[in-house]
């Protein structure tokens, strides 16, 4: 799933001290005409994800702490923008000050702590050597990423086999091939690592999808690899998810089905009167880059679905290669098909630093509710929000979750810039259902098993999906 991983802050100074016994509590938006809300300015620790924030009226710095080092994010400044959608829930009590950010009333994607200033050693310039480039992000990863028993890495070993090449690296390219064989076998759809210019970043690992290697995706490397027209593996993977949607498109009412949401949603009816959504991202549905602006979208594109397949016998939620997005629109999809409000998974920070659990409902959103028999289909191309959509919908009595095990990848990506001309993201949540079981590095198990793409038949990656749907059909009896 997408994090807010640079976010906003709460109360500036000045403040009273309050007596022990009382709290109070204050609401609000992050961004009032332009300008920073005075509450929210000032400095911040943020909870479990060990950085600090300096806000000011019109911006935000942010700086990383590590366990030898602090240093201001490279980026410096960030604009008001990167916050604008977003409120907050302050609560002052006795000498602490806290403020939880959240989109729309969703449970917070970020706790502040308020503190005096930001250290003075965090202001100093950092060392940019490679040594330091590469125990920096050492750092980082044994302090946040929560999942080297389950993703079977040895990290102190890893430290001590690459320390030695990390400083004879005599350039970026170089200290880029070491920095890449750290992480390049972590299978996991959120560890990144990015090398900045200017104010952009390149992936150097060359996909969005960062260190995922299930089983599909390394079918897709392996046909990639196999031709040459395509110069990128991020080209092929689309073009790849083109001719899914392109092989549904004859079956779907109306013709070609509607495509909705920057052509994130497709949509329609199948033979048999079975209602059809698929939904490629949980992200990206308008231009604009808002939150905001997608949470509306995905509202009423959802109440139009629901509204136009009411009368169908069943739906089949396909979200079969689905790259994640935002929790926030997982939960407004996953709150049209609700009976009820159920707890779905609960949020917990790896180092959470005083920061609390973060739990997560599915419950009855929209002008109403499709309560008919829903098929859910997943592989390991599901990621993220897909995911977590998963965990949710999995929770509703009505609700057939068949095909194959999701990615696994479900926390959050919390983005760090390292020194110089790097950054890295990593996976520093842990999602646990309604029960309390944890599915990172696994992946989610179908209730109903139902192989979408074969290993053994690499054909399978063209026809494997428009087949899985057919059988989905038949099983419903369309």
């Amino acid at each position: 799933m997408v994090g807010t991983s640079m976010i906003i802050g709460a109360c500036g100074g000045g403040d009273d001290p309050k007596p022990a016994s009382t709290r109070t509590e204050s609401t609000g938006q992050f961004v009032q005409d332009g300008v920073f809300d005075a509450k929210v300015r000032g400095a911040w620790r943020v909870l479990g994800e060990g950085r600090f924030l300096e806000i000011g009226e019109r911006g935000l710095t942010q700086f990383e702490e590590a366990r030898s080092i602090c240093y201001v994010d490279r980026r410096e400044a960030l604009p008001i923008e990167i916050v604008r959608d977003y409120n907050y829930r302050r609560v002052e009590e006795s000498d602490r000050v806290t403020v939880d950010i959240h989109l729309d009333g969703n449970p917070s994607a970020m706790t502040l702590e308020r503190i005096p200033e930001v250290p003075h050693h965090c202001r100093q310039e950092p060392p940019t050597d490679p040594a330091t480039v590469f125990k920096t992000m050492w750092e980082i990863f044994d302090l946040d990423y929560g999942f080297f028993k389950e993703r079977h890495i040895d990290w102190a070993a890893r430290f001590a086999s690459l320390q030695q090449k990390a400083a004879a690296a005599a350039n970026d390219d170089a200290l880029q091939a070491v920095l890449t064989e750290a992480l390049h076998d972590f299978n996991d759809y959120h560890v990144t690592l990015y090398r900045y210019k200017g104010d952009e970043s390149i992936d150097a690992l060359g996909t969005f999808l960062g260190t995922g290697n299930t089983p599909t995706m390394q079918m897709l490397r392996q046909a990639f690899a196999q031709q040459s027209e395509i110069l990128s593996l991020d080209d092929f993977d689309a073009q790849w998810k083109e001719r899914m949607r392109a092989s549904m498109r004859p079956h779907l009412i109306p013709q070609g089905g509607t495509h909705a949401l920057n052509d994130s949603m497709v949509w329609g009816t199948l033979p048999g009167n079975i209602g059809y959504v698929q939904l490629s991202r949980l992200a990206g549905f308008v231009e604009e880059d808002s939150p905001a602006a997608d949470l509306k979208a995905i509202r009423a594109e959802m109440d139009k679905v629901i509204a136009a397949l009411a009368d169908t016998k069943a739906i089949i939620l396909d979200i079969a290669v689905n790259d994640g997005g935002y929790d926030e629109f997982s939960a407004e999809v996953a709150g049209r098909f609700a009976d009820r409000r159920r707890l779905a998974f609960t949020v917990q920070q790896h180092r959470p630093q005083g920061n609390k659990g973060e739990a997560w409902y599915v419950e009855p959103k929209g002008e109403r509710q499709y309560l008919k028999p829903v098929y859910v289909l997943t592989t390991d191309r599901t990621v993220s929000a897909g995911d977590s959509l998963t965990l949710m919908m999995r929770e509703l009595p009505h609700v057939i979750h068949i095909g194959q095990r999701t990615s696994g990848s479900m926390s959050d990506r919390l983005v760090k810039a390292l020194p110089g001309n790097f950054g890295v993201g990593l996976s520093n949540e842990s999602y646990f259902d309604a029960r309390g079981i944890l599915y990172e590095g696994r992946g989610i198990p179908p209730k109903v098993g139902l192989q979408v793409f074969y290993p053994s038949d690499p054909a399978s990656l063209y026809t494997g999906h428009e087949a899985a749907i057919g059988k989905i059909i038949h099983m419903i009896g369309g």
